[in-house]
């Protein structure tokens, strides 16, 4: 323990206790203030003096020496002291000049670092504490620590795998050991180099998140470098190789379309005619593809139905008493709209008695969806053949029916078939009526 006398004759004093400072006597009394006793061992001690001196004892301060404390700008007003061994040792002082260094016990002292300061501060040391013969902290009164670093950073570790299947991987490594004050990370398509990630300062983190897109396929080099402040970063660290994921041509085919004389929004486009519209973009691995935009133009229909009954007949389930003409409207498997205008002529003979029509094709319901039903009137008896042919010409359906004579009926399925317009064609006893359907759904 040491302690002033607090007179204007300064008399310091130096005691020594053996049970734990239970009691204590008197080691060494001086005609100067004491500032600051560093014991390394039992046996080896110094202490800091306020006349510009340290001394040292050797045999548990029993005896001591004092070397006065001499450099270039004159009295550097020790304030603290410690020591990492028997011959290495830093002071702290009062004077704002920084910390000093011995490497002789003490015995001689030369500046080892002065913190900058602002045109008009001033540095007033307080403490000197260090860690090891590496690391150390200076505190002023003004409250400000410096951090001290004996060597520069060693090379800290090796990338681990990466885990991420994306071109924006989530880097990681563990940590380095040693004194060092943050990592460079850089990325380069050789060891050491950095065209592709410049080398980038992320502190003491031990990870880093890409944020540009890595090229793909390719095997890069990445370098971590723990750094110092003071000495700076490391050098000659070695590189580790890892390989980016395989982005192959995968476009993307989309087929739709959009009803004619509308038109169609993708992507922030209005589309107005059928065609094959590209599209570049970045799937979620950040592998750059296309969308191929397949546009058809589906037909809006606009058909007209003439169809002749005879009086009392029904159509699509109602009878009608006189010529009518109406409108239905039908929505295809698309979701296009269609209208078909039905016309309906009802057949009477002068005495308003039904007239025997001509050979007659009648189509119903029309348009129709799952079934087809053909009323064929006034047609001979025998042998009839029927046709239906798509509206580019293509025979869709052939088949002979035998007919009664009069009315007769016959019953087509048409499930399965596609959306469209067919033509019905019935001949019999030199006789040909046709008809045309309109199929939805």
């Amino acid at each position: 323990m040491i302690g002033s006398s607090g007179t204007f004759n300064n008399r310091g004093r130096l005691y020594h206790t053996t049970n734990g400072g239970e009691n204590w006597e008197l080691q060494l009394s001086m005609f100067r203030d004491f500032f600051d006793v560093f014991f390394l061992t039992p046996q080896l001690g110094w202490v800091a003096a306020e006349d510009n001196s340290v001394c040292r004892s050797t045999d548990g301060g029993d005896t001591w020496d004092c070397y006065p404390v001499i450099t270039d700008d004159g009295l550097v007003g020790i304030k603290s002291i410690y020591f990492a061994n028997d011959t290495l040792g830093w002071m702290g002082e009062g004077l704002h000049r920084g910390v000093f260094v011995t490497t002789d016990g003490g015995e001689s002292w030369h500046r080892q670092y002065l913190p900058g300061v602002e045109e008009s501060g001033e540095i007033y040391g307080q403490e000197v504490f260090m860690t090891s013969d590496t690391v150390g902290y200076f505190c002023t009164e003004a409250g400000k620590i410096y951090r001290y670093r004996g060597r520069p950073a060693p090379c800290g570790p090796a990338l681990l795998p990466v885990q991420d299947s994306t071109l924006y991987p989530m880097l990681r490594w563990p940590p380095a050991e040693g004194c060092f004050d943050g990592y460079y990370l850089q990325l380069g398509t050789a060891p050491g180099e950095a065209d592709i990630l410049p080398r980038t300062d992320v502190g003491w983190d031990t990870a880093y998140q890409v944020a540009q897109a890595l090229p793909p396929s390719t095997q890069l080099f990445a370098t971590i470098v723990p750094y110092n402040h003071v000495y700076g970063a490391a050098e000659g660290c070695n590189s580790t190789a890892f390989t980016t994921i395989d982005c192959p041509p995968a476009p993307v085919a989309v087929d739709t379309g959009f009803c004619e004389g509308g038109a169609f929004h993708f992507m922030h486009t209005v589309f107005e005619e059928p065609g094959a519209y590209p599209f570049p973009f970045t799937g979620a691995q950040g592998c750059d593809s296309t969308i191929v935009l397949q546009l058809a133009a589906w037909p809006v229909y606009n058909l007209t139905v003439d169809t002749a009954l005879q009086a009392g007949t029904p159509y699509q389930g109602v009878v009608y008493a006189q010529d009518t003409s109406f409108l239905q409207h039908y929505t295809s498997s698309q979701g296009c709209d269609s209208t078909v205008t039905v016309n309906i002529n009802i057949l009477v003979n002068a005495e308003d008695r039904p007239a025997r029509p001509a050979p007659a094709l009648r189509l119903f319901p029309n348009p129709a969806t799952e079934v087809l039903h053909l009323e064929l009137d006034g047609f001979p008896a025998g042998l009839a053949r029927l046709s239906i042919r798509s509206s580019t010409g293509r025979l869709v359906r052939r088949e002979s029916l035998s007919l009664p004579g009069g009315k007769a009926r016959h019953r087509i399925d048409l499930a399965g078939w596609p959306p469209g317009v067919y033509f019905v064609a019935a001949q019999a006893g030199g006789s040909t009526q046709s008809g045309r359907l309109v199929k939805l759904r």
